[in-house]
């Protein structure tokens, strides 16, 4: 809305209606939603598995550009093997996430943003291990270590699982910016403070698993 300014065609008491219309009137908007989603979500992915090392030596106060870039180079294949076997057991964690969610309602969001927290805090800490402490790089023992890691430091736990709520709560924020007209252009410059903010605070999580 803020992109199109005085063009814009609903307010703000039929937005929604005008949504489902568009949608229902136009399919090829949908498949360019879900495609934009499906290409965003997947460049994230690679993103992240090829950066990791470097983030991660960047922040054990390694500086140099060819020794952080030798890093990605070297690193990738365990990122990726790590990264597998993160998927599976996110995918677990989800499951029991949901549950209490489904058993008890509202008043078990707390509990849900914990455990889907895990995973992301045992991934960042198996490659960690990989890239500073010289863990075995592909085998699933050092995935493992890591859900111990975690499990056994409820602090880390409860902060990083704060801290990633708090970038989920940023990227929410960001979107809210982007789909309001009360700011106008300004709303996409607020968003694109937000989206940095939140990148600061996945990296501030990052930090979290050298022990």
């Amino acid at each position: 809305t803020a992109a199109m300014g005085d063009w814009r065609w609903f307010d703000d008491g039929h937005r929604m209606r005008a949504l489902v219309e568009l949608f229902a009137d136009n399919p090829a908007v949908i498949a360019a939603v879900v495609g934009s989603l499906m290409s965003t979500t997947i460049i994230a992915a690679v993103f992240s598995v090829v950066t990791a090392p470097a983030i991660i030596a960047r922040l054990d106060a390694r500086r140099r550009f060819t020794e952080l870039c030798g890093s990605c180079a070297r690193y990738l294949g365990p990122m990726l093997v790590q990264s597998g076997y993160g998927l599976i057991f996110r995918a677990l964690c989800t499951g029991l996430a949901v549950l209490p969610a489904t058993l008890i309602g509202p008043g078990a969001l707390p509990l849900f943003f914990l455990f889907a927290a895990f995973p992301v805090l045992v991934l960042d800490r198996a490659r960690t291990a990989v890239v500073l402490e010289e863990a075995r790089p592909y085998h699933p023992m050092t995935f493992l270590r890591a859900i111990v890691d975690v499990a056994r430091r409820p602090l880390w736990w409860l902060s990083g699982a704060l801290i990633d709520t708090a970038k989920i709560a940023v990227g929410i924020a960001a979107l809210l910016f982007i789909v309001s007209h009360d700011l106008g252009a300004a709303g996409i410059w607020i968003a694109r403070l937000a989206g940095l903010l939140a990148l600061m605070l996945g990296m501030w999580r990052v930090s979290l698993a050298r022990l």
